[in-house]
């Protein structure tokens, strides 16, 4: 979605192709873009910043250096801090890791650790970095959503006011809502129901992702 959310924003057409066949990126991963003239992208960040710079003035990969600069960071923050833990305690929530109660509640305090981090350095901001949803925003925002649906209760999100209405912003955009629909934060914590799984391949998706190309 994420790929999705930044072509309907720069005004860029992408088809998604759903596909049985190998992936065409280099490293055999997906998704993958592929251009008109054949080249391959691979990696959601590559695709969507790749995609946003066909519209500077959409913002989306920051207005200055610097905004570029926090955009990466933040990134790079979610996918070495954040991605890990999520995916853990997702899939067992989903049943598709076996559950571990020790390791699913040592995931959810690594992620509201992390979450504390963001909430602080959202003080006084819009968005991630300042008054111009970017990138960041998307990727972040669409990392947070089954954390602020299955495991972000009220108490948590009442103890990180940033957080909580920076996300609050990003689910109420209209283009986030295009592609997610209604996003509703959970009234109560889930815990995971106790059962054994095959281990989930990705973030919770045992399909191969479609590829992706965009069309003029």
């Amino acid at each position: 979605m994420i790929v999705q959310i930044v072509a309907d924003i720069v005004g860029v057409d992408v088809e998604v192709i759903l596909t049985s066949e190998p992936s065409k990126a280099i490293d055999g991963s997906f998704p993958y873009l592929e251009t008109e003239d054949g080249s391959i992208i691979s990696q959601t960040e590559a695709i969507a910043k790749h995609i946003a710079r066909m519209n500077l003035a959409s913002g989306l990969i920051g207005v200055h250096a610097f905004d570029h600069a926090k955009i990466n960071e933040w990134i790079a923050w979610a996918q070495t801090t954040f991605i890990g833990p999520l995916h853990e305690s997702s899939c067992q929530l989903w049943g598709m890791h076996s559950s571990d109660d020790a390791v699913f509640n040592q995931c959810v305090k690594k992620m509201k650790e992390q979450a504390k981090i963001l909430d602080k350095w959202l003080n006084g901001k819009k968005w991630i970095t300042g008054e111009t949803f970017s990138i960041a925003d998307i990727f972040l925002g669409s990392l947070m959503i089954p954390a602020f649906q299955m495991m972000f209760d009220p108490g948590f999100r009442k103890a990180m006011p940033n957080l909580t209405k920076w996300f609050d912003s990003f689910c109420l955009d209209p283009f986030v809502q295009r592609r997610y629909g209604a996003i509703k934060p959970c009234q109560k914590a889930l815990k995971p129901a106790g059962v054994k799984a095959e281990k989930c391949s990705g973030h919770g998706h045992k399909q191969a992702p479609p590829k992706e190309a965009p069309k003029k």
